[in-house]
């Protein structure tokens, strides 16, 4: 019984070394083709969600992690701001290693809003996500 067992290993290792280069190259661009076609809807999905930010915008000079007080120079101070704890303020003993417990949101009427989250060592915000709208109005 272990003799078949081995046999039937070695025959499935003799078949995978003797496949010709063209399967293999067929069997990795199939993989690679599917990759693209899935990277491609991720694209258009995005592009759909949110309307691009033109380069004439003010909003157009915002980066993910830049600090509040850049953002203030670019944008001026915001029209209206809510602040909030995040759900992982509340996990117990875990707040230690955590620094995302406190956003903050930032409207600016007729271009779109930021979140901010504060960093729990210093306690500076920095831009976690750009939202541009140009029929943003003030909650």
């Amino acid at each position: 019984c272990l003799f078949g067992v081995l046999i039937l290993s070695s025959c499935a290792q003799i078949d995978s070394m003797t496949k010709s280069d063209d399967d293999k190259k067929n069997s990795s661009s199939k993989v690679t083709t599917q990759k693209e076609v899935k990277k491609a809807d991720t694209t258009k999905a995005a592009a759909k969600s949110e309307p691009a930010i033109p380069s004439s915008s003010p909003f157009s000079k915002i980066r993910k992690g830049m600090e509040s007080t850049r953002v203030e120079e670019i944008l001026g101070k915001p029209d209206s701001k809510t602040r909030y704890k995040t759900g992982k303020r509340w996990i117990p003993f875990a707040g230690r290693w955590l620094s995302d417990a406190r956003r903050q949101t930032w409207f600016y009427e007729k271009k779109g809003h930021l979140i901010l989250s504060q960093n729990k060592y210093s306690g500076q915000y920095s831009v976690l996500e750009i939202k541009y709208n140009p029929d943003q109005t003030l909650p």
